[in-house]
């Protein structure tokens, strides 16, 4: 889903690790990823993160990548681009746009020896609009000159929910009589060979989860989300799913708590109730 940047409304952040995570066992979660144009922005050194539910990233790459001039002095980096100039303060949160005053969300930081600035502002500044990718954790900003007509795609099964042959451990042990969603609250038990970490949103943060303990949260617009994998030993691929307990950012509705996972041909998803019901069958 693509839109028009007209609001400095959050990105929804990216902790992520949305399905990589679910089918990996890497330690972290995965990097944003950038592409302006469909092409990929390169961070060299300081990467993009995340602060208070927004992607911030180092605003010379980007800035560079749309066109403008970045210059930086006495605490305060200026952007030009097309008759547009931008001024901000390094830890301020007010911002001139063409000599209107923008309040920010969170404020300019430097980290690694780079300025830092909120990724969906200077979007936004610059005149670009942008289309956030959970799953991918990928960023696409289009310019105006950059903007094409999409061409259409046959749609395939692969979205359809369903397990991967032969791994259906994990599901039978999480689907079926555990996770449950009542009154705005998910409650679910972690199996005891699993593995699982909580992506917090809210604090920035991820939190581990113990085998064979049970944990409740709140569903619901910004939460974030749950990974959950089990390994095969002697196998090379693992079980995993991510339960996103902000359905709306995963093009669900308001109140649904989203499953994702891997049927073995591509990323699949669909609500707890959905996949609830199929683990019946077991």
């Amino acid at each position: 889903m693509k839109f028009k940047v007209l609001t400095s409304a959050a990105l929804v952040a990216a902790l992520l690790s949305g399905h990589a995570a679910v089918q990996t066992s890497a330690a972290s979660a995965p990097a944003v990823k950038v592409t302006v144009d469909a092409k990929s922005v390169s961070f060299p050194d300081a990467k993009p993160y995340t602060e208070s539910s927004r992607v911030l990233i180092p605003v010379r790459f980007v800035s560079q990548a749309l066109g403008g001039t970045v210059d930086y002095k006495n605490h305060t980096v200026s952007i030009k681009q097309d008759g547009k100039t931008v001024s901000m303060k390094v830890n301020g949160t007010k911002v001139s746009v063409s000599g209107k005053t923008v309040t920010l969300d969170v404020p300019v930081r430097v980290k690694q020896n780079r300025t830092y600035v909120p990724l969906r502002f200077v979007s936004e500044a610059l005149g670009a609009s942008v289309d956030w990718n959970q799953v991918q954790r990928l960023v696409s900003i289009t310019t105006e000159s950059g903007a094409v007509t999409p061409t259409p795609t046959v749609p395939d099964n692969t979205d359809t929910f369903d397990w991967k042959p032969g791994y259906t451990d994990l599901a039978k042990a999480l689907f079926k009589g555990n996770v449950q969603a009542s009154n705005g609250k998910l409650t679910l038990t972690i199996p005891g060979d699993a593995r699982a970490e909580y992506f917090d949103f809210d604090n920035s943060k991820r939190v581990k989860l113990g085998p064979g303990k049970s944990y409740s949260y709140s569903i619901g617009k910004g939460k974030g989300f749950i990974s959950i994998t089990k390994i095969y030993p002697g196998r090379e691929e693992l079980e995993g799913y991510s339960i996103f307990l902000d359905a709306e950012a995963e093009g669900g509705k308001s109140g649904e708590v989203i499953v994702s996972g891997n049927n073995g041909k591509g990323t699949v998803k669909g609500t707890l109730t959905e996949v609830t019901n199929k683990a019946k069958s077991f």
